[in-house]
């Protein structure tokens, strides 16, 4: 399994790389209820876009495992209390 998350991880680097380097132009990003405008290339809108998404996802993914993470925390100091009782 670890092979496979290799190779995407370089298909989608390979995907990134022929990405930037053919939308270099730059681009107008504005957003909507400030006054803010700025201009960039295409390809470092994509790459700020994903990364922001992926930290997201990440903290999504965290946030919703916390209750695992709890209830595994809870397990362990029940079971070292029961391995104390058995010494």
């Amino acid at each position: 399994m670890k092979k496979f998350s290799v190779v995407i991880g370089i298909f989608f680097i390979f995907c990134l790389t022929v990405f930037a380097a053919s939308n270099h132009a730059p681009v107008e990003v504005s957003l909507w209820p400030f006054a803010f405008t700025a201009e960039m290339p295409l390809y470092v809108l994509v790459l700020i876009t994903a990364v922001f998404s992926f930290i997201c996802g990440g903290l999504f993914v965290w946030i919703a495992d916390f209750g695992i993470r709890l209830d595994r925390y809870r397990k362990n100091k029940q079971i070292q209390a029961l391995e104390k009782q058995l010494k």
